[in-house]
């Protein structure tokens, strides 16, 4: 597994730490292209500042997440476990 984006919006629309795992032979597997991640993994990516996130400057996608996603967010405790420093 490697992690693919570090925060997400909750419900309340307000962006929280929290790290995603997807499966690292997904595309070789041709897992199926999951939209829902690969879209709030661009969001992520321009949060942080990303001109493009996950589009080719030309159009279309530089990259893409396939398969399952796990998400895991919580309080500063547990994402100290998870070796993600909250400021």
């Amino acid at each position: 597994m490697t992690w693919a984006f570090s925060s997400v919006p909750p419900a309340s629309g307000r962006a929280m730490p929290c790290v995603a795992f997807c499966n690292e032979d997904g595309k070789r597997l041709d897992l199926p292209v999951n939209w829902l991640a690969t879209g709030m993994w661009h969001d992520a990516l321009v949060r942080k500042g990303s001109r493009f996130g996950v589009l080719a400057e030309g159009g279309g996608y530089e990259d893409y997440l396939v398969g399952v996603i796990v998400v895991i967010s919580g309080n500063s405790r547990l994402m100290d476990e998870l070796f993600i420093r909250l400021p």
